[in-house]
């Protein structure tokens, strides 16, 4: 999801091994995975904090989705730098131009999180992100949203599309 495009665009080398299955064989990969944009719709991008903020709730649903979260990470430390606030700030590599959407009524991403990323962002590559709130929806309607749509293949037609 919007987690794994922001994290992996920032550090689209970092992680091994470099060998992929090509033809019934493992060869070596040294390609390099750098994008030039990528946009992330309602990211979770602070697995702690979120799982925080849903447990602190009494809502059923919003406690089975932190124990799916807690289930992927070994322990909080490593739940806390898979945030990508904390990424930027201590080993990004790359700073792809970034479209970041964010639901105005969001319960599973709390707005802080992803505004803390759009400020990083901002100070550590200036001009080349961009954040937008869409009134009114929520983290499981941002998807189907016809403005989210059309704003979206504005910025790519404005910024990647247009690069050489």
């Amino acid at each position: 999801g919007g987690h794994g495009v922001l994290y992996h665009a920032v550090r689209p080398n970092g992680y091994g091994p470099h060998t992929i299955h090509v033809d019934g064989a493992w060869v070596e990969d040294e390609g390099d995975a750098s994008v030039r944009g990528v946009g992330s719709l309602a990211a979770v991008v602070n697995p702690l904090v979120r799982c925080q903020r849903m447990r602190a709730t009494c809502n059923y649903l919003l406690h089975k989705k932190a124990e799916v979260t807690e289930a992927y990470f070994e322990d909080k430390t490593q739940m806390k730098e898979a945030g990508v606030a904390w990424l930027l700030r201590n080993g990004a590599t790359h700073f792809p131009l970034v479209y970041i959407a964010q639901a105005e009524n969001d319960t599973s991403v709390p707005a802080e999180t992803t505004e803390e990323v759009v400020a990083v962002y901002k100070d550590l590559a200036p001009g080349c992100s961009e954040h937008k709130l869409f009134s009114g929806t929520t983290h499981e309607t941002l998807s189907a949203s016809v403005e989210l749509r059309d704003d979206l293949c504005a910025w790519v037609k404005r910024t990647i599309a247009l690069q050489p």
